[in-house]
């Protein structure tokens, strides 16, 4: 199906309301960390509560789960989608791709820097 945006959808899964109001039990949750995996900080057992830490969470805590690539992996593994995890696995390439850019700029600006001051005079 081609949506209203242009961009080709899906139809939701046939148990979509199982994973939007139904809490999973506890070894299926999506757990929030904050580099410290001992140490959750926040918990969702529903795609509502998922969605609202997601809004909430702390910068540190959101770079720390797509850099693992949590998210897709989550929505993939633990609830089946698979159009929905893809489109996800495609967000967290692009971070990393950006990632590894902006890594490489600052790079190449702290050895001009460098130049500048101590080496070029």
């Amino acid at each position: 199906d081609i949506g209203v945006t242009g961009v080709q959808t899906c139809a939701l899964p046939i148990y979509w309301h199982k994973f939007t109001a139904t809490p999973l039990p506890s070894h299926r949750r999506f757990y929030f960390h904050n580099r410290d995996p001992e140490d959750p900080i926040a918990s969702a057992a529903t795609l509502e509560q998922f969605s609202r830490h997601l809004r909430d969470c702390d910068l540190v805590t959101l770079e720390y789960h797509l850099a693992r690539r949590d998210f897709s992996r989550w929505i993939t593994h633990t609830l089946a989608d698979h159009t929905l995890g893809a489109e996800l696995d495609r967000l967290e390439d692009d971070l990393m791709a950006q990632r590894a850019a902006s890594l490489e700029r600052s790079r190449q600006q702290i050895r001009q820097a460098i130049d500048r001051r101590y080496l070029r005079g």
